[in-house]
């Protein structure tokens, strides 16, 4: 069951397999799992993975469960950025479905999404808004904006 869903979503890409021991008998633990690359034909266990991949695979299985709200921490982090297009395309079309949040450092892959962005003080949002406003009131570039959104927060 959780293939048919995954394979749409990583476009074919990966299929989940748990380990069978000697007997034959299949393994219940998440660790043993096995992810298959159809795109290098290579099965590994998910514990060989590279941060990136495992970060793919991961944010993939979130999305597997349905929800009526979506909490992603970081899932750009340590991707390369064929996957962060990925991790996007995949957080965009859940939030046409459900409520999706995400934190992310990394606000260039937001760039063309239909998506509210917001950074938050720990008393309040400073900013709320796309980012063509983020850039527009705050930088030239989203590194320059969130570093002077961060400035700000700090001369509070």
């Amino acid at each position: 069951a959780a293939n048919r869903r995954l394979q749409p979503m990583s476009e074919g890409q990966f299929e989940l397999y748990r380990r069978e021991d000697s007997l034959g008998k299949k393994s219940n633990t998440f660790l043993a799992l096995e992810v298959l690359d159809n795109f290098t034909g290579h099965r590994r266990p998910v514990g060989n993975l590279s941060g990136g991949e495992t970060k793919l695979i991961f944010t993939y299985a979130s999305a597997m469960v349905l929800k009526s709200l979506y909490l992603f921490d970081e899932p750009l982090s340590g991707v390369d950025v064929e996957n962060q297009i990925k991790i996007v395309n995949l957080l965009e079309s859940l939030g046409q479905k459900v409520p999706v949040i995400t934190t992310s450092h990394e606000l260039d892959p937001f760039k063309n999404t239909n998506s509210t962005l917001k950074y938050i003080s720990p008393k309040k949002f400073l900013f709320s808004g796309n980012y063509n406003q983020l850039i527009k009131k705050y930088g030239s570039t989203s590194k320059e904006a969130f570093l002077n959104l961060t400035q700000k927060m700090r001369g509070m």
